[in-house]
Formats: structure tokens, sequence, C-alpha cells
């Protein structure tokens, strides 16, 4: 219940700071409580359940493959694609428009998630 509970967790914050870092440990987390039941299962298998167990260890070995393999290709495909730093830029007024600039910065960037630029 303690797997089931964190997996949960998981998909509802992802709390790494990188995205794809947190899909990666929800991977890792689900191929863990599939182990888990392949253990239990493991006590007394018939020749059916031992088909299923097969069948789930390779999803949970997928899981772990992709779990590592995505990532590192997000990172790769990260660096080989430039992108614009700054989704928007903002300009004021030098003797009079400095703090409403830097309020419209903090209120753009928290409603469109991408960092704005404040020519200063």
């Amino acid at each position: 219940t303690v797997v089931v509970a964190w997996i949960v967790i998981l998909l509802q914050r992802f709390p790494w700071r990188v995205r794809a870092a947190g899909r990666a440990d929800l991977c890792m987390s689900i191929s863990l409580l599939l182990f888990a039941v392949m253990g239990i299962a493991l006590e007394d298998p018939s020749p059916s359940e031992v088909r299923t167990l097969e069948r789930l260890l390779e999803a949970a070995v997928g899981l772990i493959l992709a779990a590592l393999a995505f990532p590192s290709l997000f990172a790769v495909w990260r660096v080989l694609s430039p992108r614009r730093r700054f989704l928007m830029f903002l300009c004021h007024h030098k003797a009079r428009g400095g703090a409403l600039a830097r309020w419209i910065q903090i209120l753009v960037e928290r409603r469109i998630k991408h960092p704005v630029f404040l020519d200063s």
C-alpha cells in the first residue's frame, strides 16, 4: 500500500524539478510494484501462472528500460534543438515604469509558466 500511495502522489504532483525525472521515477515505482507482485505470486505457481509472471517480468523490465531511455533521449533532444530562452520581452520607461513592468513580469510568468525577459 505504501508503494501504491507513492505512485498516486507521483501521478498527482511530479515532485522533481524536471518533469522527465518525475516520469522516470514513476516508471521505476511501477516496476518495483510489479516485482513485488511477482515475488508474492512465486510462492507456488502453476504452469499458467508462470506465463503470467513472465509477462509481468517483461513489462517491468520494459518500464525500467523506458525509465532509463526516455529521460536520456529527452536530454539529448533538448541540447540538439535550440529554442528561445524567453517567451516574452518586456520593456519599460526608465524613469517611472520599472515597478509596474516587474509586477507584470511576475504575473505573466505565473500564467504562462515560461520566463519573461525584463529589459531594465
